[in-house]
């Protein structure tokens, strides 16, 4: 019998490798500079092509290509602008060598419809050379090798409505991006050196988060505080002082607050009249979808969402957890709880739990209310100890510990509290109470984070007998209403999700463009908005409300669950929207003059005063401002907005400003960089010839010379 010729296609070689182990015993060779892995199993030969990403992207036609001799309108007058080019020619040499010598095709690409697209690009190289080949999905929720087998038996037809989705949307922002980027950039060319930017960019996606920062931003801004008082009481009852607080509090009426206190300020007893008791139980979390996990994760950890993401592929790709790209909370009936947990019983950490929930023998989580059916949520589907290999960084396994416990919280029992509201006379005027407290932990045990700050209960007297307190003291406090808490990411993640912007993988990445973009500032875990954001989103915003209010791009989101439904054709969707987009990039050309002007007073207010905070040095050469740039590689360096001269910065860290310690040598404020529990000094100027100030060369230099 003639043994089969297999060739599967996966998305990235850690993929590849999981799943040629899982098959048989692997072979490693190379074609074309290309990793290829080859397996013997059943009586099949199987190849296996690890691709890395997206092997095509988008760009306009030559004629469009000089962004300084093209109208950019142009670029939507044509149907036929945008062409599709290869990034990497060695992956299609090796695609069409080996398709030529395989008699089945699979795809194993990453199980969404990211992957799907990525499986269409293949498939449109592979069919060139073998159109007779009728390709299979292998569909992966985890790379455990008795889940790759499964999968491997239980083929099934690609997705390929998800593809075009996917590149209906790939050219809607590619069409999008191009023209009003260009359109932009151009207007303001003679400010961009001052800015600390070569290109002012606008997304589909990007530009209606970026409004999202913005408005929370002018709300604080234009946010007027009001007095209000409060008066209060402190009473011991038998020990513990509770605070409690006048019925018409908090009030904006001073006269009323103050004629009440007048009129108790010297009472020594409280009389206490009313007391209700309530027991409240708390449910454990839903199950981990992708935003509901970023959300969670960027909240608890000081980390970004993307970096989330990036840590929760990682953990997938080691086969410590399910495939993170889900939309889905809840679990299919099938799914093997009972099995999953008992492999917790041999960790060290998470045994207490695992037993407790065996014990209880209850395998029914508590359930979310999307089941998409192409994955399950989120789950830990192996038992790691903090010291594994696998935990590239300790971020690795912190974003573990956080999927593992809210895993195992799903099947613990509610939490239960008790809330007591204490009703106090104090001659004739009442002042009222509030008391919690937690009187099981259920599922709080191993998902600490939605415990409150809870209050002990002091000995109370039965309902219905009046007991008498001594009176600490009455006091009033005068305060102001609060402006809006300025946006993290974790909340804006969750207003992404409300107002359908972007997918759920790739909101973390519009954020970080933002950032890049110098749109946005991430101070802490808070975001701001630059002046330039501000700028550029206050203007689109009048002449754009369309397309930079999310009202634009979440109609776009919904024509793209309609091609994936297969109840839509994604070339009239991408004809569609590139007409309707024509429109609003009249509005923009006519509101260009309005946009260049405000640009203008920016950086004249830059020039003037010569730093910004966020300007790193001051330029020896020139005396202009250096800021915080990054090259195409990723690395960073600093660069004068005047004259372009430029200095290395360390590649790893956080970076801060010391406005306190001033370089000796060159002026500068010496920078402070922190990796971990870890930081040292130095001065982004001079550090390259005279080192690190723990190291500093110059005699005259005495900055934490201690430091090691």
């Amino acid at each position: 019998m003639k043994s089969q010729r297999i060739l599967i296609v996966s998305e990235k070689y850690k993929q590849a490798l999981a799943i040629a182990k899982a098959l048989g015993k692997v072979k490693r060779e190379t074609l074309n500079n290309v990793p290829i892995l080859f397996v013997n199993a059943n009586n099949s030969n199987i190849v296996i092509v690890p691709l890395r990403g997206h092997i095509t992207e988008y760009t306009t036609k030559p004629e469009y290509e000089k962004w300084s001799k093209t109208d950019p309108k142009l670029i939507l007058l044509d149907k036929n602008a945008l062409e599709r080019v290869y990034k990497e020619i060695k992956y299609i040499k090796a695609l069409k060598t080996l398709a030529k010598q395989c008699d089945e095709l699979i795809f194993a690409t990453d199980a969404d419809e990211e992957g799907e697209n990525i499986a269409l690009e293949a498939w449109e190289i592979i069919r060139q050379v073998n159109p007779n080949l009728k390709p299979k999905r292998l569909w992966l929720h985890t790379l455990v090798p008795r889940d790759i087998r499964e999968a491997f038996k239980n083929l099934i037809e690609p997705k390929w409505t998800w593809a075009y989705a996917v590149e209906a949307r790939r050219q809607i922002d590619a069409l999008i991006g191009f023209a009003a980027t260009r359109e932009l950039t151009l207007a303001l060319k003679p400010f961009l050196k001052q800015i600390g930017t070569n290109i002012i960019s606008v997304g589909r996606v990007q530009t209606p988060t970026l409004y999202l920062i913005y408005d929370r931003e002018r709300k604080i801004k234009n946010f007027i505080p009001e007095l209000y008082w409060n008066l209060l009481a402190e009473i011991n009852i038998h020990g513990e002082i509770i605070k409690a607080k006048h019925v018409k509090s908090p009030s904006k009426d001073k006269n009323t607050i103050f004629t009440i206190y007048n009129k108790i300020r010297g009472e020594k007893f409280a009389t206490l009249k009313d007391i209700k008791r309530n027991e409240i139980y708390i449910q454990p979390p839903t199950p981990f979808n992708t935003t509901e996990a970023l959300k969670t994760i960027t909240k608890i950890l000081p980390i970004t969402a993307k970096t989330a993401m990036r840590i929760l592929e990682d953990l997938y790709l080691d086969a410590l957890i399910s495939y993170p790209r889900t939309d889905t909370d809840k679990y299919s009936p099938s799914f093997p709880h009972r099995e999953t947990i008992a492999k917790f019983l041999k960790s060290r950490i998470y045994r207490m739990y695992a037993e407790e929930i065996m014990e209880r023998g209850v395998f029914k989580p508590r359930q979310g209310r999307v089941f998409k059916g192409d994955h399950d949520p989120i789950t830990p589907i192996d038992v790691a100890e903090p010291n594994d290999r696998r935990f590239r960084t300790q971020n690795h396994w912190k974003v573990y510990d956080i999927v593992v416990r809210r895993y195992l919280a799903l099947f613990m029992p509610p939490a239960k509290e008790l809330g007591i509201k204490l009703l106090f006379l104090i001659n004739e005027e009442q002042f009222k109470a509030e008391i919690t407290t937690l009187l099981e932990e259920g599922f709080m045990k191993v998902w600490p984070w939605m415990k409150k700050e809870y209050t002990l209960i002091p000995k109370l007297p039965r309902l219905g007998v009046t007991q008498i307190y001594p009176i600490k003291k009455i006091y009033t406090e005068e305060k102001k209403t609060k402006p809006p808490p300025r946006l993290t990411e974790s909340n804006l993640i969750a207003m992404m999700q409300k107002f359908n912007l972007g997918t759920k993988s790739t909101r973390p990445q519009h954020i970080e463009t933002n950032k890049k973009r110098g749109y946005i500032i991430k101070k802490g875990r808070s975001i701001f908005c630059s002046d330039l954001g501000w700028t550029l989103a206050s203007n689109l915003e009048k002449i754009w409300p369309e397309f930079v209010l999310p009202k634009f791009t979440a109609k776009i989101e919904e024509m793209l669950q309609k091609i994936m439904d297969g109840s839509t054709d994604w070339i009239n969707v991408v004809e569609n929207i590139r007409k309707e987009f024509l429109d609003m990039f009249d509005k923009l050309r006519e509101r260009k003059p309005k946009i260049v002007g405000e640009i203008e007073k920016i950086v004249d207010k830059m020039m003037q005063e010569g730093i910004t905070s966020e300007t790193y040095a001051k330029c020896l050469k020139c005396g202009g401002s250096m800021i915080l740039r990054k090259g195409k590689t990723g690395k960073r360096y600093i660069k004068c907005t005047n004259c372009g001269e430029t200095r290395p910065l360390p590649q790893r860290g956080s970076i801060r400003i010391l406005k306190t310690k001033i370089c000796p040598i060159c002026g500068n404020n010496v920078l402070s960089i922190s990796i971990r529990n870890f930081s040292y000094k130095l001065c982004p100027v001079c550090w390259i010839s005279t080192g690190i100030c723990a190291k500093c060369t110059y005699n005259a230099c005495n900055i934490n010379k201690k430091q090691k």
